[in-house]
């Protein structure tokens, strides 16, 4: 759900909702989707310092558990967050993650919005 609302744009809704996902005891199993839908609403709203961990454990988590939706998807707002801090190559190498990922397996066209987001930067 929070996907899809931070899709339709109701970022406010979507941290609410992720927050409440991260409760003590839960595991990075358990919130893959909650860190980076959450993740890449902070750092889009200017928080890298609190976007980028939550992003990172999901990046290792979908890598780990082969979930590959979201593991191009935080590999793609990490892009994103690097194009920002002005680090390209880190940028690019994250966008070449997420684009492989993407090329490789049939993800329909709305889930590839993220990069086209980060590409017309």
């Amino acid at each position: 759900m929070a996907y899809v609302l931070r899709e339709l744009g109701d970022w406010d809704e979507v941290v609410e909702l992720s927050e409440g996902l991260l409760v003590p005891g839960a595991t990075p199993d358990d919130t893959l989707a909650a860190d980076g839908v959450l993740g890449a609403v902070l750092v889009w709203r200017g928080a890298p310092e609190r976007g980028r961990p939550p992003l990172e454990r999901c990046l290792e988590t979908t890598g780990r558990l082969d979930v590959v939706s979201m593991h191009c998807d935080s590999a793609a707002a990490l892009a994103w967050l690097a194009a920002d801090e002005g680090d390209t190559d880190a940028a690019v190498r994250q966008y070449d993650r997420a684009l492989a990922l993407h090329d490789d397996l049939d993800i329909p066209f709305e889930r590839a919005q993220i990069l086209l987001r980060g590409a017309s930067r």
